[in-house]
């Protein structure tokens, strides 16, 4: 139930899509920790006598000792304030990254909350490595493809401000730059390869072969949590978004298989295609 996501001079562990700790490097080897007090309910304060800074095994266990208090305290303040988007954001990471579907699925999630500060913000970064033996191995001139997922949790999150449209905008104001698509790709190159090195993807933990450039073409994927089939704001807001003219990726859809969230190409469609049927 935890996601270790690296970034550039820190580390953030998710849990249950929260920031459990925060590592970040102060000097070399020199590590300053950070857990939100706004997580805590009770009134002593329980981060009292742990190390304020992480030099040595010992500190690192200290803080390793209350990780079960820390999650509990998380437990009790996502209960009066739900974030079901993230929690269920990280239940796909789990899925696709390390479960014991994860060698089967099609894609793989590089990076969630991803924020470059430059005009690239997704929920998740991915990579669609598709299955098959051929695929896995690199051959044919196969390449692995860059996406970005956006997830949406219910029917209120699908249109108004950070909806879907809004977020096509986002994306083509971003990925329409050849420059920006360069940078982000090698970024995640390295970024992927970071984790594989470090065992976070182990349905990828048997395969050696490694991945040194992406697709040229990127898809922009919605994830949709739970809409309700009955009404009638998804179909308007995806009849906005054919009215907008993008260029540097495709716009595409991902729906269940059998109720979980395992991501496989069968399941990706294009806009056209999940009109036509859905």
């Amino acid at each position: 139930d935890l996601s270790l996501e690296l970034r550039n001079n820190y580390v953030n562990i998710y849990y249950r899509g929260g920031n459990l700790l925060k590592l970040e490097e102060e000097k070399e080897r020199i590590y300053k920790p950070f857990f939100d007090v706004n997580y805590i309910s009770r009134k002593e304060n329980f981060l009292m006598g742990l190390p304020q800074e992480i030099r040595i095994t010992e500190d690192a266990k200290a803080w390793a000792e209350k990780i079960p208090l820390l999650k509990s305290e998380m437990d009790g303040w996502f209960s009066r304030n739900t974030k079901l988007e993230r929690e269920f954001q990280q239940m796909v990471v789990w899925e696709n990254n390390n479960s014991c579907i994860a060698n089967s699925t099609d894609y793989f999630i590089i990076d969630i909350e991803y924020d470059n500060k430059r005009g690239a913000r997704f929920d998740m970064v991915a990579v669609q490595w598709n299955s098959d033996m051929q695929a896995r191995k690199l051959q044919s001139g196969y390449k692995p493809r860059l996406c970005f997922i956006e997830m949406k949790y219910g029917d209120s999150a699908l249109s108004g401000k950070s909806g879907m449209v809004d977020h096509v905008s986002q994306w083509h104001s971003y990925l329409s730059i050849e420059r920006n698509r360069e940078v982000i790709e090698a970024e995640m190159l390295g970024l992927f390869q970071q984790k594989r090195d470090l065992g976070l993807i182990k349905g990828l933990e048997d395969n050696p072969n490694k991945v040194k450039r992406f697709d040229d073409k990127i898809d922009c994927i919605f994830l949709l949590a739970n809409h309700d089939p009955g009404k009638s704001g998804l179909l308007n807001v995806i009849k906005e978004l054919e009215k907008i003219k993008i260029s540097g990726f495709a716009v595409k859809f991902c729906v269940s298989n059998f109720m979980g969230y395992g991501l496989y190409k069968e399941n990706v469609f294009t806009v056209e295609e999940f009109l036509n049927r859905y």
